[in-house]
């Protein structure tokens, strides 16, 4: 392919918008596709949901002979976040019931569909964009597990439904400063939590270069992601590192990608 122009995106299990496009999806050989819901958007209004879209995406992944990957990004509408900076989009603990309701009722709405849930995407977002405590951004993350690993189970009865999280190794890991294996550390050092997830969702990126999201149709203008960062000890050891966290807190070493692939450098013009 023509790299100067792939810009829009690298993740094409995120990007399909055609039925064309699952089906060649699964022609490739993939068996699930990833499909996002944003709390933020899936319930803007207390009790209101909207839904369509993402009913759409699945219908047209099964139609194609695709398992689906859901991920529940618990970035919260306006009236569930926290009230004080820096805390961004994510859920007020005291909301958190909420949380479980939501998860419980997208697990009622798809369980026949869907074979894995991903408890939010790169959640030591909290710890390394947004400067919480360590132990603070940990902590809420944990809540986040269990409130919505209780409402999936409640609703998926006797469905067999994978609770994936922590989408570990992509955006946030420098080696240099411990990466987000210190924030998986913490994390998991809640036993509640680590028998919860039944793997750890991943995203091994073969190097550390980013497109600058100004590039993207997606991207915030005056804000890019660095171009180049610390590719580490490197994409294997990295998940070997992974591995070696799981069971030291007494977990099965089940690694579960969610993201994969290069990043690009940007090719000038």
């Amino acid at each position: 392919s023509n790299l100067s122009n792939a810009t829009s995106g690298v993740f094409g299990s995120q990007l399909v918008r055609t039925n064309e496009g699952y089906h060649a999806l699964r022609a490739l050989g993939a068996s699930n596709i990833r499909v996002w819901v944003f709390w933020r958007y899936a319930e803007g209004t207390e009790g209101r949901y909207e839904l369509a879209a993402v009913d759409t995406q699945i219908q047209r992944a099964v139609e194609a002979g695709l398992r689906v990957t859901l991920t529940i990004a618990s970035r919260a509408p306006t009236w569930a976040q926290w009230s004080r900076d820096p805390s961004g989009m994510w859920p007020d603990p005291a909301k958190f019931g909420k949380l479980q309701a939501f998860c419980e009722i997208l697990t009622r709405r798809w369980a026949q569909y869907i074979d894995s849930i991903e408890i939010d995407n790169e959640p030591d977002a909290m710890y390394w964009d947004l400067h919480l405590p360590l132990d603070v951004a940990a902590s809420a993350y944990e809540g986040i597990v269990g409130s919505c690993a209780t409402g999936a189970r409640a609703a998926a009865g006797a469905a067999e439904i994978t609770l994936i999280g922590l989408s570990l190794n992509g955006q946030g890991y420098w080696a240099s400063n411990g990466g987000n294996l210190t924030f998986g550390n913490q994390v998991l050092s809640n036993q509640s939590v680590a028998n919860t997830l039944a793997a750890l969702s991943v995203h091994p990126y073969a190097r550390a270069h980013w497109i600058p999201t100004t590039m993207m149709e997606w991207g915030p203008a005056g804000w890019a992601m660095p171009n180049a960062t610390d590719d580490g000890p490197g994409l294997e050891a990295r998940l070997n590192l992974t591995v070696d966290m799981m069971q030291n807190a007494g977990m099965h070493p089940r690694l579960w990608p969610t993201e994969f692939g290069y990043q690009l450098v940007p090719i000038a013009s």
